[in-house]
């Protein structure tokens, strides 16, 4: 069929059309692309060089940006932490449990699990392994994963998250003798799961070569105030990750405050074991060091008396562990070394919001306020906080 010279018209305006609104998209892309590289050349500057702060470093790093890591020292740095417990010792006595929504709390753990996993098959680099963790208490039908999960895509989640940590686990399980010492010398409940272990060190120095390999800097030795905080936000675009300094320094919103605990390093171990035990009746942690001490994570409040309470609450655990309860034979003639720790608390939890840009054009982010959850949400909060600092950009 002929076509008239009206329709020949009537598409050419139609090609036409569609051939400039093309042009027009092109366009627009290409200039999103040079905005976003013009802001990935600018540097950003993190502030904190604690698990949140070396780890949003890091994640900016993997996304090309510009980084520098400016902090007067290493943050919260225990010996050893634990990964995967907080969202699972429901009902629990986890302050982050108190702190966050569940199912949130939950999501980020799982997001944070996926990211570190793959880092198990180095664990000399990268200091992070799997291993199994008994949840111990006086209390009956006290287990990991008792918090009913209304959302099916959120078990399922869940669920493969947990068969990965045990396909990985070394050793797999907890001798079945060494449960039923747990259950013989009083507690009711003795729950197995799998955690990830995490040697501080290790894991700080992978970080910082990772950022290092980004072409990134890390600055250690600067004591930064408000003065000096606002003076970077004329300048740069900020992460503010300075734990309980977020709010006086960075300006970030909310209440913060630190919640006292104690990490004890007793340099002698009668037994040598394999996997984590806490007991959840008064959130102390035991495992035994790569260099063979003993490590102990309590919440024994502060005073005169936090270590002998901190070592005192491990009691009943020692006594499944080594037969004894005897601290004298416990801690024997090596002594011991003790930390104070303090789980940095916000007020609503989680702050990981990005203002919009200044009148110089940056932009100020936060990611702090993680209430006990840090190094369990690390990567999830940096990942969230970093998206957030994009669409500001």
């Amino acid at each position: 069929m002929k076509t008239t010279i009206n329709e020949r018209r009537t598409h050419h305006r139609i090609y036409y059309t569609v051939y400039i609104y093309l042009v027009f998209i092109i366009i627009i892309v290409i200039i999103m692309a040079a905005i976003r590289k013009m802001a990935m050349d600018e540097k950003i500057i993190v502030l904190g060089a604690g698990y949140t702060g070396l780890t949003t470093a890091a994640e900016l790093v993997q996304r090309k940006f510009n980084v520098q890591v400016i902090a007067k020292s290493f943050g919260h740095m225990p010996p050893l932490t634990i990964v995967g417990t907080q969202s699972r010792r429901w009902p629990g006595t986890a302050i982050s449990n108190s702190l966050h929504d569940s199912d949130k709390l939950l999501k980020m753990e799982l997001a944070s699990i996926q990211r570190l996993l793959p880092l198990c098959h180095n664990t000399e680099l990268t200091g992070v392994s799997v291993i199994p963790g008994l949840k111990v208490s006086k209390k009956a039908n006290n287990t990991w994963n008792g918090r009913p999960i209304e959302s099916i895509e959120l078990l399922q989640k869940a669920t493969k998250v947990q068969w990965d940590m045990h396909a990985i686990s070394n050793p797999k399980n907890v001798d079945k003798n060494v449960i039923e010492k747990f259950k013989s010398v009083g507690y009711k409940s003795v729950s197995e799961t799998q955690v990830i272990k995490i040697e501080t060190e290790k894991y700080f120095k992978y970080l910082i070569n990772t950022i290092h390999a980004g072409g990134g800097i890390v600055s250690f030795g600067d004591e930064i105030n408000a003065n000096d905080f606002h003076e970077l936000q004329r300048k740069n675009h900020v992460i503010n990750c300075l734990g309980i300094n977020s709010h006086t320094v960075g300006n970030a919103n909310g209440k913060y405050y630190s919640s006292r605990g104690e990490v004890v390093i007793i340099n002698n171990c009668l037994e040598n074991f394999d996997y984590y035990v806490i007991d959840d009746d008064n959130s102390s942690g035991v495992m035994q060091m790569p260099d063979g001490s003993l490590y102990l994570s309590t919440g024994a409040e502060d005073g005169p008396d936090q270590t002998k309470n901190s070592i005192n609450d491990c009691k009943l655990i020692f006594k499944a562990l080594f037969g004894t309860d005897d601290i004298p034979t416990i801690v024997g003639k090596k002594g011991l070394t003790s930390w104070k720790t303090g789980r940095i608390m916000r007020e609503g939890g989680f702050n990981y919001s990005s203002d919009d840009k200044n009148a110089n054009g940056f932009v100020t982010t936060q990611n702090n306020g993680h209430g006990g959850a840090g190094v369990t949400a690390s990567w999830a909060t940096a990942e969230l906080a970093v998206n957030n600092f994009l669409s500001k950009i």
